[in-house]
């Protein structure tokens, strides 16, 4: 499940995504937002597994919610099981508003992996 530290830096919420079981170490994912910011956490589009970790927060305050995402495919899963579980939360996600950004670790100059060919 996610999580809030009320307190990162003096003004600023940190949204964090919890560990996987069995992970020795943190998440790759977290969202900082300015405490004049009213954000939530949007649990539909938040997950851990262990191809695909990803954060999602909802902004309010502007006339459409706006949502912002991060991304991270750990380099030790697997790269096809990642795409379709991008491909199912991409499917979860507010067809307006959604910005998304992260570390996807594949190399897109690499023109002959079907992983940059779409």
């Amino acid at each position: 499940s996610s999580g809030i530290n009320a307190e990162y830096g003096e003004g600023y919420k940190a949204f964090y995504q919890s560990t996987q079981p069995n992970k020795s170490r943190g998440t790759g994912v977290a969202i900082y937002v300015h405490d004049s910011i009213s954000a939530v956490i949007n649990e539909n589009c938040s997950t851990v597994t262990e191809n695909l970790e990803s954060l999602f927060i909802t902004i309010f305050g502007q006339a459409q919610p706006v949502n912002i995402g991060v991304i991270y495919r750990p380099p030790s899963g697997d790269s096809q099981m990642s795409l379709n579980e991008l491909e199912t939360l991409l499917e979860t996600l507010p067809k307006f508003g959604a910005h998304i950004m992260g570390d996807f670790n594949y190399n897109l100059h690499d023109e002959s992996s079907n992983k940059t060919q779409a």
